[in-house]
């Protein structure tokens, strides 16, 4: 969270860093990186029904070759996206990243979605279309 934090501040105060002009980011996200973010406050909303297969294909294949080098499988369970009707293998990596795409999806009226945290307030015509 340090490093974010860090992040975030460096390219707000860009022109204090730089002592010149500089042009700062319009809007910065932040995003809850897994489930152990107890105090993750959202409210910019993303509806990410189309992808999360893709994500998952991607995140099961990561920890597919960790796996190879430690000697284990990490499939945990085989599902099926209900949209696409597409089956993925689902890590313990992934089923984190399922798990909250289906609450964050369930709190905004979408299949999946992703939650973010605006540190720099929009208009809500400027926001994340769902």
């Amino acid at each position: 969270m340090t490093s974010g934090q860090a992040a975030a501040y460096g390219c707000l105060h860009a022109p204090c860093f730089l002592g010149r002009a500089a042009r700062t980011p319009a809007r910065v996200f932040q995003f809850q990186l897994d489930s152990q973010c107890r105090n993750f406050n959202g409210g910019v909303y993303h509806d990410i029904t189309a992808t999360l297969p893709d994500v998952l294909e991607v995140l099961a294949e990561i920890d597919h070759i960790y796996a190879a080098n430690w000697g284990g499988t990490p499939v945990k369970a085989t599902v099926e996206c209900h949209v696409t009707q597409r089956r993925f293998d689902l890590t313990l990596h992934g089923a984190q990243k399922y798990g909250l795409a289906i609450t964050r999806g369930a709190e905004c009226g979408v299949m999946y979605a992703e939650c973010f945290h605006a540190l720099r307030p929009a208009l809500a015509s400027q926001m994340l279309p769902l």
